[in-house]
């Protein structure tokens, strides 16, 4: 796979990643407060089961979009690139 497709993928799971953890976090907050009986739209029992269900969506997505975020940012910089050819040359000067 050619580089520039690789960076578009990876911008393309950035974005929807991001706007997947919209509703997420809006659902996450909904049932926090639904956890305190607040809204009374659900038990406090459905409330707690579905705030942990969503534990591991929201931490998962949280941390692909906000790796992908920063490795454009590294990239932007161009510090992941002189790290990269500063690690190789050093690498090829152990061989």
């Amino acid at each position: 796979m050619e580089m520039g497709r690789a960076l578009f993928l990876l911008k393309r799971i950035e974005v929807a990643s991001g706007w997947i953890l919209v509703p997420l976090m809006l659902l996450y907050i909904l049932t926090g407060f639904a956890m305190l009986g607040w809204f009374g739209m659900i038990d406090k029992n459905l409330a707690l089961q579905l705030h942990i269900a969503f534990h591991l969506p929201i931490t998962v997505l949280f941390a692909l979009h906000a790796g992908i975020c920063v490795f454009f940012w590294y990239r932007k910089k161009q510090l992941l690139n002189r790290a990269v050819r500063r690690a190789a040359w050093e690498y090829s000067k152990e061989e």
